[in-house]
């Protein structure tokens, strides 16, 4: 487990330029790297808190942190050839459009500023959620949602998440209780060779 984002960045930088048969990295997880990477800007600013440059300055330097990161994954990416998979959890939060009333939505566990720089540098972002039904209690009227923990993946953007792929893929994805994500798999599989046919 890393413990500074120097663990991280040597992780990376050994793959970079290791002899090794690996084929993907998994970053697991984003919105937990996250606190290295305030606490070593912090430390380079000489500040106890990340709060403390001012109003959402230190914000702006951890977005270098995060470029650095991202450089370094792309490096990673080019010269081995490696797969790369960022995980974050994801927690509703309130969304004021312009032109309509506000609502609850998905979207990454992270500060605005990090969850649109990694929101950007994605090709492909997926919601994954759990399948539920809505029941309707008879005796005090409150519904409850029910569910037996088969998931489905969320492959383009809706108000109530954020998603989205370069590859055409389903909307939803079932994949019950499969960890092995078999039908994600064939779908992606059979866009990219279609991609690569031309098609």
């Amino acid at each position: 487990i890393a413990q500074t984002t120097e663990d991280l960045q040597e992780a990376i930088a050994a793959l970079t330029r290791g002899n090794h048969d690996f084929k993907t990295l998994i970053l697991d997880s984003l919105d937990w790297a996250e606190p290295l990477v305030w606490k070593r800007v912090c430390e380079q600013g000489q500040k106890e808190n990340i709060e403390d440059f001012g109003f959402g300055k230190g914000y702006v330097k951890v977005d270098d942190k995060w470029r650095g990161l991202q450089k370094m994954l792309d490096n990673l990416r080019q010269k081995c050839g490696m797969h790369i998979v960022c995980i974050a959890h994801a927690v509703p939060v309130t969304f004021d459009p312009p032109d309509s009333d506000s609502y609850q939505r998905y979207t990454l566990k992270m500060h605005k500023r990090a969850s649109a720089l990694w929101t950007e540098w994605a090709e492909m972002m997926l919601f994954i959620n759990y399948k539920s039904r809505i029941v309707e209690a008879k005796d005090n009227g409150k519904s409850k949602a029910k569910g037996t923990g088969e998931r489905v993946i969320y492959t383009q953007e809706r108000p109530a998440y954020q998603a989205k792929t370069r590859w055409p893929l389903q909307d939803e994805i079932y994949i019950g209780n499969d960890p092995t994500w078999a039908e994600f798999h064939k779908q992606l599989h059979d866009a990219s060779e279609g991609a690569y046919n031309g098609n």
